[in-house]
């Protein structure tokens, strides 16, 4: 094995049957040099496992060092101290030491709702001061949300700071938080920057080879120590969208773009003189070379370490100009006043909601219930949804067949994977074929939300249920969200729920004066 060059050197006079048997090597490459002619591979641990098995029994002189490597699929250590506020479930501080074991450069592909963000974070805080800088790239609608996990799992020696502009100087904060258009836009500053940590959520968004935005990653990206690629894509069906992860993390093992299309995207000529790279082709073959580079669980991969159910505040940004008018001109009716705000924020929030709905669903074949109130929200999010199939059952479905047709089609039916309820249409039915609700709209009631809830979390759930409430920052609804999660530690104990309704609205309007 060549240690220099990282790459292991097969020897060996022509042999037709052992040419054959090289070629069938993924990223072989012949090297016809004048110390002499051989074949080398990259000193991966999947390679020399490959090798041996291919070549022991055929009388070769086998560096021992290449036995050694095959034995090697980037163990993590034996132990790793997670310094954290709050305590990780194990699989979490697993997937941290695997971290450590891939030396930081790493896909963490762990399902939805399994805290990829986390598990990143707390790589970041275990990697202490070999980090002066880090970026993380995200879409824009979880920008606020990144903002709240570091203040949770990061310490105070990490100041967070959100980019928003394509202009202005660039904050001086440890962390600095930016949705993909402003990262291309400043690649510039990214690189001025040198970055120790490159944290990309979503990365799928750079699989383009063309794209302006991919074109700009690969230009920020030189020289950083540690990048991690945060995606729930489930990537076997979808090779294609690994090609820019992989050759990052991995440029020596990852080093022949076209042979990975050809191998494992059935690379072929499409009938307009291109190339169609959209197949899926040796997906054995792939599965266990990702298992030195690339993190994956799923929910039922570690159900007996997770909650029955899980809430997730996700903070985000809504154009604010038609709710400050409205603000402003407050009404004699206060309960009108609050119900037209709660209308104008269900509507601001649609456009992240569609954002994040769809980053959910590229993420795999998984299905999600989305929770709204007000009937122009509801149709806002089924025309944005509508590629993926999208049913709802609301206060306008009244005729009880066609209620439990489109409840059996989004239960028994891999179409449609997305089902819209609201309070006034979503009792007594089962949704237990989804794991993750999206709140859009906050209710007065917790007992509403909890009923909401429970359209998932019933019997026939085979997994944990995750609720993800949309929370609009710097309006009535951020303020709506605390004083229910309040009341939701009590309502229990309250006798009808008017009277907690009324509780809430009056609270809310006092913080509003």
């Amino acid at each position: 094995m060549n240690k220099d060059r990282d790459r292991i050197e097969i020897y060996f006079p022509y042999d037709p049957a052992m040419v054959a048997k090289v070629k069938g090597i993924p990223d072989r490459q012949y090297k016809p040099l004048i110390r002499g002619k051989f074949w080398t591979v990259p000193a991966s641990p999947y390679h020399a496992e490959l090798s041996l098995s291919l070549f022991k029994a055929d009388g070769f002189s086998i560096d021992p060092a290449i036995k050694t490597l095959a034995k090697q699929v980037k163990p993590a250590p034996a132990s790793i101290t997670v310094p954290n506020k709050k305590k990780l479930y194990p699989f979490q501080a697993e997937g941290v030491k695997m971290l450590s074991a891939m030396g930081g450069r790493a896909i963490i592909g762990d399902q939805c709702g399994l805290g990829k963000t986390i598990e990143a974070l707390t790589y970041a805080k275990y990697l202490g001061d070999k980090v002066r800088q880090v970026v993380v790239v995200a879409p824009a609608s979880v920008l606020f949300s990144w903002v709240n996990e570091c203040k949770t799992w990061l310490d105070d020696s990490w100041d967070v700071e959100v980019v928003l502009s394509g202009k202005e100087q660039l904050p001086k904060a440890r962390v600095l938080i930016m949705s993909y258009d402003i990262a291309t836009i400043r690649y510039h500053d990214i690189i001025h920057l040198r970055p120790d940590l490159l944290i990309m959520d979503e990365a799928t968004r750079i699989k383009g080879y063309k794209a302006q935005r991919t074109r700009a990653f690969k230009q920020y990206v030189i020289g950083v120590p540690f990048v991690l690629f945060l995606s729930a894509t489930p990537f076997l069906n979808r090779p294609q969208e690994l090609w820019n992860m992989l050759h990052t993390a991995d440029p020596v093992v990852w080093n022949k773009e076209f042979d990975f299309y050809f191998r494992y995207c059935g690379m072929k000529k499409n009938s307009f003189g291109g190339w169609d790279m959209t197949g899926a082709t040796n997906q054995e073959e792939l599965a266990k070379r990702l298992h030195g580079v690339m993190i994956r669980r799923l929910k039922k991969d570690v159900l007996d370490q997770l909650p029955a159910l899980r809430r997730v505040i996700l903070p985000v940004r809504i154009d604010m100009k038609e709710y400050k008018k409205a603000k402003e001109g407050r009404p004699g009716n206060p309960l009108a006043w609050l119900n037209e705000l709660r209308q104008i924020v269900g509507r601001g929030k649609v456009p992240v909601a569609l954002e994040w709905a769809e980053d959910f669903l590229e993420g795999g074949d998984e299905k999600l219930v989305i929770y709204a109130h007000h009937h122009d929200v509801v149709n806002a999010l089924e025309l944005g949804l509508a590629k993926y199939g999208v049913v709802s059952v609301t206060g306008l479905v009244t005729d009880a067949k066609e209620r439990n047709r489109r409840v059996e089609a989004f239960q028994n039916n891999k179409s449609p994977r997305v089902m819209i309820i609201s309070s006034a249409g979503g009792e007594g039915i089962n949704l237990y074929q989804a794991s993750s609700l999206l709140s859009v709209e906050r209710e007065w009631n917790p007992a509403a939300e909890e009923q909401a809830e429970g359209r998932l979390h019933r019997i026939g759930q085979n997994n944990a249920v995750v609720v993800y409430y949309l929370a609009a920052s710097g309006t009535m609804d951020a303020q709506l969200a605390k004083l229910v999660e309040e009341k939701r530690k009590v309502f229990h104990e309250i006798i009808g729920d008017a009277d907690i309704e009324t509780l809430v609205r009056t609270q809310l309007l006092e913080v509003m004066k």
